[in-house]
């Protein structure tokens, strides 16, 4: 096992030989910032301090630089530990981070627009669920697990929204489509996890483009706006390959 530190906020964890350093933190519980787990977002970049470690994945050079990469810099789900490593995450804010949970949630809708059903659970309501808008959860499931974006305002603590596209051999969306998954069923998830969130620093114009259900953060992020700065100006980009498959745009208008 090796030890990971990660600076400025001096959070130590370990680190199988065998897992990413971004999926060993999240084992522990350390929701450093991240989104895609693959190399293609860039939001678990940090710089390594010391030790060395070993490529597990592959990126583009637009996410990480040559130059960049020559300069210390790594993605965290890129990379595994060859012994003990530290590294700088300025982004993460350590123990004032919302800690990941894994809590029951009972199913109160599902509603099939289509191929998307919009399923809406409820969580317990002490202690209180936190989250950032943007973030998503984990379905824990008998044979693995599903990631799925929150779709709601994180001043909406007791009831969480997602948006769920039906994959015929999928792992759990056909259990929602055949009726297997039902009001009142018991999921078990696990979050909140991942790093697309709001600069609330910010009053810069943004734009927003997500297609099919990556509209999903996208109204989170636009619910909390409404919630916490309702005149910050945004254009959203929805896109999908038939006009059907605007499943929410009642909503959203």
């Amino acid at each position: 096992m090796s030890q990971i530190t990660v600076s400025p906020s001096q959070t130590v964890f370990t680190a199988a030989p065998d897992e990413t350093i971004l999926a060993a933190a999240l084992r522990h519980g350390h929701n450093l910032p991240h989104a895609c787990q693959s190399g293609v977002c860039g939001s678990c970049r940090a710089r390594l301090v010391s030790g060395k470690i070993v490529p597990n994945g592959e990126y583009d050079d637009y996410v990480l630089t040559p130059d960049e990469h020559a300069n210390g810099m790594i993605l965290l789900c890129c990379n595994r530990a060859d012994g003990d490593v530290e590294v700088d995450m300025p982004a993460y804010a350590g123990a004032k981070a919302v800690s990941i949970r894994t809590l029951p949630a009972r199913v109160l809708s599902v509603d099939v627009r289509g191929s998307i059903a919009v399923v809406k659970v409820a969580l317990p309501k002490a202690p209180p669920f936190k989250f950032y808008a943007g973030q998503y959860m984990d379905v824990l499931l008998k044979d693995g697990s599903r990631s799925y974006s929150i779709a709601n305002a994180p001043a909406q603590t007791d009831v969480l929204e997602f948006h769920i596209r039906h994959h015929e051999n999928g792992l759990f969306s056909p259990l929602l489509f055949d009726g297997r998954i039902k009001t009142g069923t018991i999921l078990r998830l696990r979050g909140p996890l991942g790093g697309f969130t709001l600069n609330e620093s910010s009053s810069r114009p943004m734009i927003f483009l997500g297609t099919g259900t990556g509209l999903a953060p996208l109204k989170s992020l636009l619910a909390h706006l409404a919630d916490t700065a309702p005149y910050r100006p945004v254009h959203l980009y929805h896109g999908v390959r038939h006009a059907n498959e605007l499943y929410d745009e009642t909503e959203l208008n």
